[in-house]
Order: structure tokens, then sequence, then C-alpha cells
């Protein structure tokens, strides 16, 4: 069977795969550049890397409308939980088995709070999944950190989501050097032009890339789907 990922905006992404649906880091209703209807979106799971605002983004509202739950690390899960909707709490490392695959959440270099608090909602993540033997690793907000060799030795993703806005998060020169630390066969671009201190051109992003990975580069556009 065919697991499409597809991009939303931002660090967004919806995944659909037999029957099921999963969205990562759902910043929707105030992304500029998201232009899907989540309402005509089948939605299972919602995985959240961190608490920021353009990452936990929707999900609680999601959640609560579809009857999906969240995971996240333990303490965002348990701040999610108050809000009323179903939680799984995770940390580093373990392994969680779902009807549609299987995941890990690992190390991210960044911070994590929820909108309009200091509310500490644990460490933040990145996650690999195991879809049908397809490996899909999104990088969350994150700096370039070693880790990500040790997840290409054990996981040789097929496809790794990386930000490359800058400011925030890695630039492109730093995520093509992650890339080819994960050994990835494609990378898509994230985290980037949805705001203006994390605007960055394309030709650039592709340059280092080819120029420091075997990596392919694909760019989606929102609502684009990518067949993995």
């Amino acid at each position: 069977m065919t697991v499409e990922l597809q991009y939303i905006g931002h660090s967004a992404f919806y995944i659909k795969y037999n029957g099921y649906g999963i969205l990562i880091d759902p910043f929707i209703s105030h992304n500029p550049l998201a232009n899907i209807d989540i309402n005509s979106l089948k939605v299972d799971d919602i995985l959240v890397t961190h608490g920021h605002g353009d990452h936990l983004g929707d999900a609680v509202a999601i959640a609560k409308a579809k009857g999906a739950k969240i995971t996240a690390i333990v303490e965002l899960a348990s701040w999610c939980a108050k809000q009323g909707v179903k939680t799984l709490g995770v940390n580093i490392g373990g392994k969680l088995e779902f009807p549609w695959g299987e995941v890990w959440f690992y190390n991210a270099t960044h911070s994590s709070a929820v909108p309009g608090s200091d509310d500490y909602v644990g460490v933040p993540a990145s996650i690999v999944m195991n879809i049908d033997g397809k490996t899909i690793y999104h990088a969350g907000d994150t700096g370039l950190h070693q880790d990500m060799k040790t997840i290409g030795e054990m996981y040789f993703p097929d496809v790794a989501l990386l930000p490359v806005g800058g400011f925030y998060t890695m630039g492109p020169k730093e995520a093509s050097f992650a890339a080819k630390w994960l050994n990835a066969k494609k990378v898509i671009p994230m985290h980037y032009n949805t705001f203006d201190v994390i605007k960055q051109n394309e030709e650039d992003i592709k340059r280092y890339f080819d120029k420091n990975s075997s990596s392919e580069c694909v760019f989606l556009k929102p609502s684009e789907v990518l067949n993995v």
C-alpha cells in the first residue's frame, strides 16, 4: 500500500496509509501557507514535536473535533490532556506501536513552551516513523546535532523532513549536513518562508544539498503529496 505524505506548510504534514490519517505538528488555522480543509481529512493520530504555537498549532481543537489522540513528550501530553483530549505521553527513545506503524521520539536541540505562557512542557523532540517498511524522519525544530548520525545508521530514512529557515533552527548549510549524516534518500525542506525572519531562497537551499549530501532535495508546495 502507498504511504502518502502531504505537506500542509511550515512544519505540518498529513500522512495517509491504509485508511488511517496522521497529522504532524498541525499548525494550520494561523499558518499563512496552509490551504488545506482540515474538515475533509480523516485524523486518527496527531504527533507533536514540541509546544510552540507553530507546531502544537490546532492539535487540541482537531483532536476534539475528530476524536483523535495526541502523542507527545509526557509533559506536553499532560498539558493537552488538561484541555480535554485523549493523549499518549512518551519520552525519548522508546518504540511506540500504532495500528498503522511504529514511532520513536528522539532528540531535537530547541526549546518548548505552550503559547501564551511559560509552562514547561518537556524537551523538544524529533520523530522517526516506520510505516509499511518506509521510514520518515521529522526533525522538529532543531539545530544540527550528531544524534542525526545515529538515526541515519539505525533507521536509514527514506524521507527526512528538515527545517532550513535559520534563525530559530538550522539553515540550509546545516540542514544539508544533517541530510548527509542521515543518509536520507529524499529530503523535504520545511520551516522556511512562513515568516520574514525565516525567508530562504530555494535555489540556495538546493545548492547546499547538492554540494554536501547525496539526498534528493524535494520541494513540496502546500497541499502537494509525495508517495513515499
